[in-house]
């Protein structure tokens, strides 16, 4: 990767259209190490849970064209000045999508924790130095918490949603569980909704074949025969 920074931006190598490309400009201020941590840092979220989000925020996109249309909708009407200040304020609608999103295809799909002090529950003692799972698609597909809890509805998170609507914050877990949880959630959130807008104004998605595309249950969750192809609107 050093190699291919430094012979691109002293014009030894041809300039390509990818992640690396995107870092070579950025050098003189970066400085080769750091550039290469943001590439690194860029292709483990693509390959993790980042880009295994984005990936099902498209799938859904694609099979609810009725909710597409109200998310481009709402982010079409939003000034874009207004929009970056506040994302999640400005475009109720599409954070709704997106946090619904995140209850159904939340990856990776079981985190293995380690036992830290004895715990009981259930009649079941665990002792420190065993390990348990923790599963946040189990949790958001309880029905016991979850009315419809397969399907797909952005409504459950309306303000004035019955609380049954939208259970306890330890019943939604896209990003893991306290004290482990991602610091990056609000990031994590915000970034979803701005893949939103771009959907609504500048980008639209086109399947080879809508009807070929279905699930994958991996180590991250992602769709699969999802080919297709992305234009400017």
């Amino acid at each position: 990767m050093r190699g291919e920074l430094r012979g691109r931006a002293r014009g030894r190598r041809a300039r390509r259209t990818d992640l690396l490309d995107a870092v070579v400009d950025l050098l003189p201020e970066l400085g080769l190490d750091r550039a290469v941590d943001a590439v690194t840092t860029l292709l483990t979220a693509i390959a993790g849970p980042p880009g295994a989000a984005a990936t099902c925020l498209l799938y859904e996109w694609t099979r609810r064209p009725a909710w597409a249309a109200r998310v481009e909708a709402e982010l079409q009407a939003v000034p874009e000045d207004a929009f970056h200040v506040a994302p999640l304020r400005t475009a109720p609608v599409a954070h709704r999508f997106v946090k619904e999103v995140l209850r159904l295809w939340a990856s990776p799909m079981f985190l293995k924790r380690p036992v830290r002090t004895a715990i009981r529950h259930g009649g079941v003692e665990l002792k420190p130095g065993q390990h348990y799972v923790l599963s946040p698609y189990l949790a958001h597909r309880d029905p016991r918490h979850w009315p419809d809890a397969d399907g797909f509805d952005p409504e459950r998170w309306r303000p004035e949603a019955k609380r049954a609507g939208c259970p306890a914050a330890s019943d939604y877990l896209p990003f893991g569980w306290a004290p482990l949880a991602c610091i990056g959630a609000h990031l994590g959130l915000t970034q979803m909704v701005v893949l939103c807008r771009l959907l609504a104004t500048r980008y639209r998605v086109e399947l080879a074949d809508p009807a070929g595309v279905s699930m994958a249950y991996r180590a991250v969750i992602v769709p699969t025969g999802f080919v297709g192809s992305v234009r400017r609107r």
